[in-house]
């Protein structure tokens, strides 16, 4: 079962995509608020690996964009 993590500043937003996407039961959900907390999920030993992300842009902590900066670098 693919793992998608979703990071949004929104907790509205989160929890909309999350509900779209368990209605189906073919994935798994994690979430973050910022690039810092998606950031110790990835890094994360006790979270499972993560197949897809879903991604704000336009964050006040760690914006998407910095974000994909870390991870490519």
């Amino acid at each position: 079962m693919p793992n998608i993590l979703i990071v949004d500043d929104s907790w509205l937003t989160r929890r909309g995509v999350k509900r779209i996407l368990l209605s189906n039961d073919e994935y798994q959900v994690l979430e973050a608020e910022n690039g810092f907390q998606a950031m110790d999920i990835l890094l994360s030993k006790d979270k499972p690996p993560v197949d897809a992300i879903i991604l704000d842009l336009l964050m006040p902590e760690m914006s998407g964009v910095e974000f994909l900066e870390k991870l490519n670098s």
